[in-house]
């Protein structure tokens, strides 16, 4: 490949500069066309196996909460402890247990700064058949239910059918990010779960 980089390149310089010991009416017009064009051919090959160089590679420096690593502490996270994917419900009152890993619930409001600097701050919300996350903060409807005082279970109410339940962690304004490290993370939300009503009563 590099021989015949630098033979093209030879060319193409006799070409547009004339700096060649061989008169340039010498060579057939096809010729220089054949040269040029394999010159940009290989050009183009070259980039292609070689790749950017390190002078072009775009670095991210960007930190996401699934990657999240500050200092040893482990990405915060939700989940939902009961009841499990697929359960099916013969009463319109479900419950429903919180779970949560690295994160240090307090109330809707509260400034507390958690004690554990692997921690974040938060409080927990409960998204009902929901196909979209709040981008922002987590609006006041029948599909977001708040739990401002701290909750970690609670009894809601479903019709007959099918439901989704996804549980968010909120800030103290109901933001869907919370600060961790300097940075702010989320949305911090779990595995999205299935279960069914049957019941009528």
């Amino acid at each position: 490949m590099d021989h015949m980089r630098r033979f093209l390149s030879v060319g193409i310089s006799c070409f547009f500069l004339s700096g060649c010991a061989v008169a340039s009416g010498s060579i057939l017009p096809q010729v220089w066309g054949v040269m040029i064009v394999g010159g940009a051919v290989t050009a183009a090959v070259d980039a292609v196996v070689s790749g950017p160089s390190e002078s072009e590679v775009e670095i991210n420096n960007t930190d996401t909460y699934s990657d999240l690593n500050i200092d040893g502490c482990t990405e915060p996270k939700v989940n939902i402890l009961s009841p499990k994917n697929l359960y099916v419900s013969d009463s319109k009152s479900i419950k429903v247990i919180f779970g949560s890993e690295n994160i240090e619930i307090n109330p809707a409001g509260s400034s507390k700064v958690p004690d554990n600097k692997c921690f974040v701050s938060g409080h927990h919300h409960l998204l009902v058949d929901r196909e979209i996350l709040p981008t922002s903060f987590i609006p006041f409807d029948d599909t977001h239910i708040h739990f401002g005082a701290g909750q970690t279970e609670a009894i809601i109410e479903l019709e007959p059918g099918v439901h989704t339940l996804q549980l968010m962690l909120g800030s103290s304004i109901h933001g869907v990010q919370v600060p961790f490290g300097g940075i702010d993370i989320g949305p911090i939300v779990s595995e999205k779960i299935t279960i069914e009503v049957v019941s009528s009563e």
